[in-house]
């Protein structure tokens, strides 16, 4: 969506809850949870790209469960966990708190459990996981329009969505723009709801 097409600035995927995360770089302790979440976030895209942007997302989330990460992209992964541990647990009061946290949840002590088990880790533990847990067809999605109504329209159509791009794009590309933008995402119109902006924040 962003690093290919140029769609927007950036789109984003949470493997668990991340409160607060537009304004921080590390996520805070003290959050326990019962069950995790997995979100995917677009980032702004023009309203014409927005039924599009969509479908890639979707495209993307079911490649990744069909396919899973390679070799290069799990090593590469694990190396980063392995060292973002310190940074995370890297001030006495995060420390304290990741300690609270590993209480919660009945674990030693967070760094070195998770440095422990990141090293036991295998590839297909990731993807097998990836396959168990994880679903491009029971979604929930939420959007931010302008123009909700016409938004709306078209995802129940279901009807092909062309990319509007503001400088070429490679063939390669193109072609795989018109398989993703026939892609049929099963929208149900009673499903949908709009709820105006002045209406959000109200209790």
């Amino acid at each position: 969506i962003r690093e290919a097409r140029g769609m927007n600035y950036g789109d984003y995927a949470y493997i668990e809850a991340f409160p607060r995360g537009m304004y921080q770089l590390l996520p805070d302790p003290n959050l326990g949870r019962r069950a995790q979440i997995f979100e995917i976030w677009i980032r702004p895209v023009l309203p014409q790209n927005a039924h599009m942007a969509l479908r890639i997302a979707i495209h993307e989330l079911r490649k990744l469960i069909e396919n899973g990460l390679t070799e290069e992209q799990f090593e590469a992964t694990r190396r980063y966990l392995a060292k973002n541990v310190f940074i995370l647990t890297s001030a006495q009061d995060r420390q304290i708190g990741y300690l609270l946290d590993s209480d919660w949840y009945g674990i030693d002590e967070y760094a070195g459990f998770l440095r422990a088990k990141l090293a036991d880790l295998a590839l297909e533990d990731v993807n097998r996981a990836l396959r168990r847990h994880l679903s491009a067809e029971n979604l929930a999605v939420v959007c931010v329009a302008r123009d909700a109504a016409n938004l709306r329209e078209a995802l129940v159509s279901d009807a092909f969505s062309p990319p509007v791009y503001d400088a070429p794009k490679p063939p390669e590309l193109i072609e795989e723009d018109k398989l993703i933008g026939a892609l049929g995402l099963g929208v149900r119109e009673d499903a949908m709801r709009i709820t105006p902006i002045e209406d959000v924040f109200r209790r």
